[in-house]
Order: structure tokens, then C-alpha cells, then sequence
């Protein structure tokens, strides 16, 4: 019983810090200007959002659809494990499902909807 207790540990502890590498983004990985390819609304195909963008620079994101929502679309925002976090929105929460050099998939919920919306990036730089 003792081995076994000590596997399970083990088993859990690698598990754990496999987990926390995942969570490694970091604010230079999403600095640039991301074009929106595909979205979904409530698991359904949203067209509506075709060719949007996501600009960050620094420490700011600039979302221009979110002004449609009453939202200011410059924000300041920090990140959290796999999650992007506006400061003056604290509702509004981008989760990175996705992200790899030229790709980002972004999960967010704004007036009872859900949407996740999949973007590649237009340039390396701003």
C-alpha cells in the first residue's frame, strides 16, 4: 500500500508541473496585430466577425468590435496562467485555448454569448 501511495504521488506531481508548462504564456507571445478567420457564436459558425482585429502592443490589447458591445476597444491587460484579463473589464475574460507562432484560438463570453474565435497573425511587429 505504501508503494502504491508513493506512485500515486509521484504520477500526480508529474502530472501537476506538466500542467504549469502549459500555462507559459507570456505577454511577448501575443504582441502583434491578429486577424480573425474563424468565429463561432454559441457553437454556431459567425460570420459577423470575419476579418476582425485584435492589435496588442505592450501592455494593451485593442479590440474594435468590443465598441459594438459598449466596451471601450483599447484595454489594458494582464495574463493570468492561459487567460488574458482586462483591468477596467474585469468580466470579460479571453481564455487562450490556442496558441502557437502564427495562430491564436481565444474563448470569451460577452452578452450571453459565447464565442471562440480563431486568428492568425498579420505581422510580427506594430
Amino acid at each position: 500500500m505504501k508503494n502504491y501511495t508513493l506512485i500515486l504521488f509521484t504520477v500526480l506531481a508529474i502530472m501537476s508541473s506538466c500542467t504549469s508548462d502549459k500555462s507559459s504564456i507570456k505577454n511577448d507571445d501575443l504582441q502583434g496585430t491578429w486577424v480573425c478567420k474563424k468565429a463561432t457564436n454559441n457553437g454556431a459558425d459567425h460570420d459577423l466577425m470575419q476579418n476582425a482585429e485584435i492589435i496588442v502592443k505592450g501592455d494593451k490589447l485593442n479590440f474594435p468590435i468590443l465598441e459594438s458591445a459598449g466596451i471601450n476597444p483599447e484595454q489594458d491587460f494582464t495574463l493570468k496562467n492561459d487567460e488574458i484579463h482586462l483591468l477596467k473589464n474585469k468580466d470579460l475574460i479571453f481564455k487562450i485555448k490556442a496558441l502557437k507562432e502564427n495562430k491564436l484560438t481565444l474563448q470569451f463570453t460577452i452578452q450571453d454569448n459565447e464565442l471562440v474565435v480563431e486568428m492568425e497573425k498579420k505581422n510580427r511587429g506594430i
